[in-house]
């Protein structure tokens, strides 16, 4: 129930002060619900154990008439609308969720809000991960924030896609307990509580999430497909992004490292969260390869950096906040990019956040894969021999089947040995041409 003497909604304010109509006489907060009624709302707080919430003040009403009046009488800190899209104005005729209803009952709540309290407004999205309504109602706000729930875990991700007053780069994370939403503090600590045993096939790496460093692991598995199968090799992401995994990683792998064109390939980000920056390519990487040799990656290791199409390693922003991430984390060593400028490879061994942390640098990807996995990687099966096919150029012996074409390997004197004889009879050939004519020049008439 509000308070007597209560100001009437929509009455003028000719002195001109700010909020003088809603003088906060308390933390009251007023929570407008248009979607449950108010035994619900009193039995999910009751489910979560909230106990006496003496401040907190329920109306379940979808009118904005009704919602203004109240919030007149009652005069609180803070105004909470679940939803935007269940709220109406009766004096227009569009039906509720309409643009129209949105816009002018956003402009309601405006007004609210410079007489001198908090308004909070939930809106629903949609499909595609948009708000649900035009644009004008995120132009007559101050934040908005986002919040995203990951269904193989008990995380919520808080964003802010608008903020006036601050930066969007700030990321919450909480986790879904009985008792409702708890901030996690440490979230790289959890995600390595449950790392797997095993180190094949696994890496571990450090993405940016708006500012805050997360600590992850990227699983590969690598399977050789049956020779006599006709279809493209498997390539398989979770949560990794599509477009950097098959034409750019798994392709400098095959040029650079090794040749995965009979292999199918599954990567995964455990935890179920997603790598949005280029920043894992190396750790993917490492992954593949390890899965390809069976050798295990050392588990105090990090690998970060993002692979080019030279076969080289680019530097990464915030190198030193992902470092610091993962050197609380116990990590021994780290491999990196090397840095364009040898000042700034000093700086981040005199950081003293990373103290007891041995930095590799390295610039091809080749040295990086070298140095995780051993000399191993990338050397040919045998010395003065490669294998070779007819789309090279026509170097080397081939033979041809029904089902498909297989290839030998041949020593690099005898393919130079042949070169030279096919080199002999094209020059023949050329010179018999030569003496026969064009079948042209015979057929056409003297005429």
């Amino acid at each position: 129930e509000g308070e007597d003497g209560g100001s009437e909604h929509g009455r003028e304010r000719g002195d001109g002060g700010r909020g003088q109509d809603l003088v906060q006489t308390s933390r009251r907060v007023l929570y407008v619900s248009g979607e449950e009624m108010e035994d619900q709302v009193y039995d999910r707080a009751a489910r979560m154990g909230l106990g006496d919430c003496s401040s907190l003040y329920v109306l379940s009403d979808y009118r904005m008439e009704v919602v203004c009046e109240q919030v007149y009488k009652l005069r609180p800190a803070a105004l909470v609308i679940d939803s935007i899209q269940t709220m109406s104005l009766a004096e227009l005729n569009n039906p509720m969720g309409s643009p129209i209803q949105l816009v002018e009952c956003c402009k309601c709540l405006k007004q609210l809000a410079r007489d001198g309290m908090a308004v909070f407004t939930i809106g629903h999205m949609t499909k595609n991960n948009q708000i649900a309504g035009p644009k004008a109602m995120i132009h007559m706000v101050d934040v908005v924030l986002r919040l995203e729930e990951d269904m193989s875990q008990a995380f919520r991700m808080l964003r802010a896609d608008k903020n006036r007053n601050g930066s969007t780069a700030e990321m919450g994370v909480f986790s879904m307990e009985a008792g409702g939403m708890r901030a996690v503090e440490d979230l790289s600590a959890q995600f390595l509580a449950s790392r797997s045993t095993s180190s094949v096939s696994s890496a571990l790496t450090v993405t940016m999430d708006s500012a805050r460093p997360l600590a992850m692991e990227v699983q590969a598995l690598v399977t050789s497909q049956p020779p006599q199968s006709q279809a493209p090799p498997i390539r398989q992401p979770s949560g990794v992004n599509r477009e950097r995994l098959g034409p750019i990683i798994v392709s400098v792998l095959h040029k650079f490292v090794l040749k995965l064109h009979d292999q199918n390939i599954v990567v995964s980000i455990t935890g179920g969260l997603q790598m949005r920056e280029p920043a894992a390519d190396l750790a993917i990487a490492v992954a593949i390869v390890s899965g390809y040799y069976s050798i295990a990656v050392p588990r105090d290791m990090v690998v970060i950096g993002e692979i080019d199409l030279g076969g080289g390693l680019r530097p990464v922003k915030s190198l030193d906040t992902r470092l610091a991430e993962v050197a609380k984390l116990g990590i021994k060593s780290a491999v990196i990019p090397k840095p364009h400028y040898p000042e700034e490879l000093t700086k981040l061994q005199r950081d003293p956040r990373l103290q007891g942390l041995d930095l590799l640098p390295c610039t091809e990807l080749l040295e990086a894969m070298r140095i995780v996995l051993g000399k191993r990687v990338g050397q040919r099966k045998g010395a003065g021999t490669r294998q070779t096919n007819k789309g090279t150029g026509g170097r080397g012996k081939h033979t041809k089947s029904k089902s498909r074409t297989t290839f030998e390997v041949v020593d690099i004197a005898d393919d130079e040995t042949d070169e030279a004889e096919l080199a002999g009879q094209s020059d023949n050939e050329e010179e018999e041409e030569d003496e026969q004519g064009e079948p042209w020049e015979k057929e056409m008439d003297p005429a």
